[in-house]
């Protein structure tokens, strides 16, 4: 009892920086072997694939709000405690259990992790620390995630050189270990309990009224939206495809005696190098004040997103398809930035909250589609056609954003 009194005590903003860096580290570990795992070991088919993709999206959409609950209304601390711990148990799941049935209530736990921990995490460090000093927390996690990411990444190649499903469990492991740290440790002293329907269905119905109603009144929101949509298609095709599209299309290279599986960390350790240095340019780049209306220049990212994969889906060669998928990477990284400015700059700010849950609600309802369609379309013709399917679903998302009049303001410094 004193030692969790004790431990209560530390302050949050160290603490809140170590668990990005801790729980990344983990979670790193397990990500870049999943789909190996679920290829090579579980022996899923495409179409498994995306049967599980669809689970977990599933999830994620019809336990936002019941999970939301307990954020607002119970703890905030709580609701982190839970996330990180249904997080580890579903990777736990998954690498200890290699059957398709399991791993499908593995994306359920998985799922309602992430859930529990959708915006308890950012809302408890700055019920703590206060809005002035949130920002700079904000970044510091950041930057301590990206370290601890890169640290399991290095750790997932070594560990799964002696069994691909060794990463997923022991990182599962670690996350759960985690939570039970973060149970004895986390303070919450600033948080004030937030009035809230009790009733999850009456909670989401006027959500949705709500956000009918902002679209009716800000046409914008289609843009928006429907951009939302088409790289939700795009996003969950290449999540679910990449590894498999490597595995099925190409002969691995010898280099420096790797087995095949650990190429994928290499693989996913150069898009996140590739991901950091676009963003920090991007950001650069807005700092410095551009006067380029940020239509237009979303529509280059993801017109040359769009490209790289499609070189990615159709060459047959291993070099330019490496090379197509980091670039894939570093584009659709660089987007990321310029979307929540373009979107702040289009939505009023009355209902900006809302558009911004709109648009996370409807890319999960693309994920979840695209997903499915794409798998049928993967195990009917191929997975290179599935990669070349969700190229092109990022066209419509194009004409949208060309066709788009720019109604924002200059960029500037921000």
């Amino acid at each position: 009892m004193n030692v969790s009194a004790r431990w209560r005590r530390l302050p949050a903003y160290p603490l809140y920086v170590g668990l990005n860096a801790a729980s990344w580290c983990f979670q790193l570990m397990a990500f870049p072997m999943l789909s190996v795992y679920y290829l090579t070991v579980v022996g899923m088919s495409p179409l498994q694939l995306a049967i599980v993709g669809a689970v977990l999206q599933a999830t994620v959409l019809l336990g936002e709000v019941p999970t939301g609950v307990v954020a607002d209304t119970y703890s905030r601390r709580l609701s982190v405690v839970l996330g990180v711990l249904l997080t580890g148990a579903g990777f736990a799941l998954e690498g200890a259990l290699p059957r398709f049935e399991v791993i499908l209530l593995a994306q359920v736990v998985r799922g309602l992790g992430q859930t529990f921990l959708s915006g308890a995490l950012t809302a408890w460090i700055t019920d703590e620390v206060g809005e002035a000093q949130a920002s700079a927390a904000l970044l510091r996690g950041a930057q301590a995630g990206q370290l601890g990411g890169l640290a399991g990444n290095g750790l997932s190649a070594g560990l799964a050189s002696i069994y691909v499903g060794l990463p997923i469990l022991l990182g599962g492991v670690l996350l759960m270990g985690l939570a039970v740290v973060l149970a004895a440790a986390m303070p919450e002293q600033g948080f004030r309990p937030a009035a809230r329907d009790p009733h999850p269905a009456a909670a989401l119905a006027g959500t949705l009224r709500a956000g009918l109603g902002v679209v009716r009144a800000q046409p914008a929101l289609l843009t928006v939206l429907g951009v939302a949509l088409f790289w939700g298609i795009f996003g969950e095709g290449i999540d679910r495809f990449w590894e498999a599209h490597f595995l099925r299309g190409y002969a691995f290279p010898p280099l420096a005696g790797l087995q095949p599986v650990a190429w994928f960390s290499l693989f996913n350790l150069g898009a996140m190098l590739g991901s950091l240095a676009a963003v920090e340019a991007t950001t650069r780049w807005l700092r410095r004040g551009g006067h380029q209306p940020l239509g237009p220049l979303l529509g280059v990212s993801t017109g040359l997103t769009s490209a790289a994969v499609l070189i990615f889906g159709l060459t047959g060669d291993f070099s330019v398809a490496l090379a197509a998928f980091w670039a894939s990477v570093l584009f659709s990284a660089a987007t990321t930035p310029l979307t929540e400015i373009w979107l702040n700059r289009r939505l009023p700010a009355a209902v900006r909250a809302t558009g911004l849950s709109l648009r996370g609600q409807v890319a999960a309802a693309g994920q979840l589609a695209g997903g499915l369609l794409l798998g049928v379309l993967a195990t009917r013709v191929s997975v290179a056609a599935a990669i070349v399917a969700a190229a092109v679903a990022l066209w419509p998302a194009l004409a949208w954003l060309v066709g788009a009049r720019a109604a924002e303001p200059p960029a500037d410094a921000r």
